[in-house]
């Protein structure tokens, strides 16, 4: 039995290869991610309409869910029955700054799956029935999460870090499900998804009449009426930045505590912005970083402890989450702040940032490893401002970073005095 630490050797990866970019007649942008090695084909499309640009709590959530609830040509029954015939079904959603309809097929099913695509990224109708019945359903599931103390938490936190205005700040309560209206979500969809430019990102086995087919379907002749050039940016809302605070949360029953604290911070702009990503791995990204080993490993205060950076338009938010018994939260809490000053009093050691860049540059391989991967790997940095060779810079920082840069970030973006500190439960 050995005291010493393996060896660790760094991964080898390469840097993603950049897609294929054709611009499609009529301003659309068609992205291509080939590889021969299989059989499937996936199509990613995403619009630059998220939750910020919602003016009504849910219109961006329910615009996306209701994308398939009826088109011009097709009740949802029908779609549902066809998307079945041909073995796939698509997935719609919306986040902080997009929306997206994903589905997977076989290349050759893909003019009339792609038909079907073009029809709910065009021709949605958003019937009364359908909305009527995922308002009951989503309505449903919300009282359901939000019994959860980490639902609770949450909501508190983005509302402390954004101010109760803003849509990401807005706390969604159950009467918001009975204010959806049909005209919102068709206001909506008509501004972000007609009269915008989308992406179109197809992986996998990509032909050159697979290319002709999406040309047809979302070039000049599809349901778009964008115009490149047209684009039309609306000037975001100036919102009050809140005041840092503290806030608990008592709730009823409850035997755990869920614990988020965290700040707004510099965006993917910054030249900072891929050391703080390094950074913030080390303190909590992985589960040998100093919270996991300090509170969960030698502790045994919580199961599980995170830290994230998330981009946030021309920030982003930093935010370390976990839970734990309601008898260690003082002790919890504590630790955080502790791990926190121990970084940025000393620069991490030399073993532990090479165990952090193995960790990391094999977690970049997992991430970009296949077209499917690469697709959403890349649409994800493109569309959250990282830029489309995020990786490939990520990649050289991440073997070069030093100790005293991980100290300097780290005291710099960490500011103890600025943290939103938000606990819900017993």
């Amino acid at each position: 039995m050995t005291k010493s630490a393996p060896v660790t050797e760094r991964p080898s990866v390469k840097e993603p290869e950049k897609p294929d970019k054709i611009s499609l007649d009529g301003g659309n942008d068609l992205l291509l991610f080939r590889c021969s090695g299989t059989e499937l084909l996936k199509i990613d499309i995403v619009t630059r309409g998220g939750k910020i640009e919602q003016t009504r709590p849910l219109q961006a959530e329910f615009t996306a869910l209701l994308l398939t609830g009826g088109t011009k040509s097709y009740s949802a029954d029908t779609m549902a029955e066809m998307f079945d015939y041909y073995g796939t079904v698509p997935e719609t959603g919306a986040s902080l700054l997009t929306s997206s309809v994903s589905i997977m097929m076989m290349p050759e099913y893909l003019r009339d799956t792609g038909k079907l695509i073009s029809e709910i990224i065009y021709h949605p109708v958003f019937p009364g029935n359908e909305i009527d019945m995922h308002i009951k359903n989503e309505k449903q599931r919300f009282m359901v999460s939000r019994e959860r103390v980490a639902a609770i938490s949450l909501d508190h936190f983005m509302e402390s870090l954004f101010g109760p205005d803003h849509p990401w700040g807005k706390k969604v309560i159950p009467s918001h499900f009975d204010q959806v209206e049909r005209e919102d979500l068709i206001c909506f969809h008509r501004k972000y998804f007609r009269e915008s430019p989308i992406t179109v990102a197809l992986s996998g086995k990509v032909r050159d009449e697979t290319i002709a087919v999406i040309e047809e379907l979302f070039g000049t002749n599809s349901g778009s009426s964008y115009k490149a050039g047209n684009t039309r940016k609306d000037a975001v809302p100036a919102y009050e930045r809140p005041a840092p605070g503290k806030l608990f949360i008592g709730v009823k029953g409850a035997r755990q505590d869920s614990i988020n604290i965290g700040q707004r911070t510099i965006g993917p702009g910054n030249p900072d912005f891929i050391k703080l990503v390094i950074a913030n791995t080390i303190l909590g990204g992985y589960f040998g970083s100093r919270l996991m080993q300090s509170l969960r490993e030698k502790s045994g205060y919580t199961y599980g402890i995170h830290s994230l950076l998330v981009p946030a338009g021309s920030e982003s938010i930093v935010a370390i989450m976990t839970e734990a018994d309601i008898k260690y939260r003082e002790r919890v809490v504590k630790g955080i702040y502790d791990e926190i000053e121990k970084m940025q009093r000393e620069p991490v050691g030399g073993e532990e940032l090479e165990v952090a860049r193995s960790y990391l540059l094999g977690s970049i391989a997992h991430r970009i490893d296949g077209p499917f991967n690469r697709s959403e790997a890349h649409l994800g940095s493109l569309f959250n401002g990282m830029g489309s060779d995020y990786y490939k810079r990520l990649i050289s920082a991440i073997k070069a970073i030093t100790p005293d840069e991980i100290k300097r970030v780290i005291s710099s973006y960490y500011i103890l005095d600025n943290m939103h500190e938000i606990v819900a439960g017993g």
